[in-house]
């Protein structure tokens, strides 16, 4: 049986209203539910997300998904839950958690969702109230996303 993603607000199920919203936020959904259940002693466990958060770099900002995590210091994020991580290694694990998360879903939304601009997805959800997803009004991870992407 697999483990599913708990959060205190979940992000599946939540009442947005741009539906392009909904639809990305059930892929990130479904991201973080096989991060959660995927069994860690295999060899490259991520690797089916870690390509699809590669290609979307590459293919829309030009760089590596290893470049956009060195592109970043995690630790130096003071907004969101990692100002609440008091080790350096524990944001950068939590940015590239969520980097994981957030790339491979815009790749696989991109792919079901042709027609839609994915930047315009980004100020959607840049601009929207999701708390699931945002706590603040900026999500670090999401920021460097956008900023990378311009």
């Amino acid at each position: 049986m697999l483990k599913t993603y708990k959060s205190k607000e979940p992000i599946k199920g939540m009442e947005i209203e741009d539906s392009s919203i909904t639809d990305y936020l059930n892929y990130v959904d479904q991201a973080l539910n096989f991060f959660e259940s995927v069994d860690t002693r295999k060899p490259e466990p991520f690797k089916p997300y870690l390509d699809k958060a590669d290609k979307f770099l590459r293919k829309h900002a030009g760089i590596s998904y290893e470049d956009f995590l060195n592109l970043t210091d995690a630790a130096q994020i003071q907004e969101d839950d990692f100002a609440l991580l008091p080790k350096d290694n524990l944001r950068r694990r939590l940015f590239v958690f969520r980097a994981r998360a957030y790339l491979s879903a815009l790749e696989i939304f991109e792919n079901q969702h042709p027609e839609i601009d994915i930047k315009d997805l980004l100020k959607k959800i840049k601009q929207a109230k999701i708390p699931g997803l945002k706590k603040g009004e900026k999500e670090p991870v999401l920021e460097k996303i956008i900023e990378v992407l311009k």
